[in-house]
């Protein structure tokens, strides 16, 4: 018994390690704050993206666009047709501009949020967040509850 659950850990281990993105879930250290703070990073098997906040809307957001790989293999090449080119893979977003954090002594991008245009920091990895974005408290906390490819 004790062999069986040890091969599911393992199992589960190898299965996250091959997902490309995370979920979590962001718990604010105030109480009676009511952030709903479910975040996503990285992307997928056919993906890119990346996670932004907004600090007009108030949420987060995300830019997400194809790398070029298929779910389905094209048909394969027939010799009374015309050999088809490849899809073109699309380009990653321009960023608006970047700045220097002198605080995390980190340069940072900026994006249009997809909602309203404005700008909206990107936030590369769950380990920058150390404040709720909606109050501000320090102490944020942030769980991975997902992996998804």
């Amino acid at each position: 018994m004790r062999a069986w659950r040890l091969v599911w850990v393992l199992a589960a281990l190898v299965v996250t390690a091959l997902c490309a993105g995370e979920g979590y879930v962001l718990a604010c250290a105030k109480p009676d704050c009511k952030s709903d703070g479910h975040i996503m990073f990285g992307g997928g098997f056919t993906f890119n993206q990346i996670t932004l906040f907004c600090a007009d809307c108030r949420d987060w957001r995300y830019l997400r666009w194809g790398n070029g790989n298929r779910l389905v293999p094209p048909d394969p090449p027939r010799p009374d047709a015309p050999k088809a080119d490849p899809p073109v893979k699309p380009p990653a977003p321009t960023p608006l501009g970047s700045i220097w954090d002198p605080e995390a002594g980190q340069t940072k991008r900026h994006f249009a949020c997809p909602k309203c245009s404005k700008p909206a920091l990107e936030v590369a990895s769950p380990e920058q967040i150390k404040f709720c974005p909606k109050c501000n408290t320090p102490g944020a906390k942030v769980t991975v509850v997902l992996a998804y490819d």
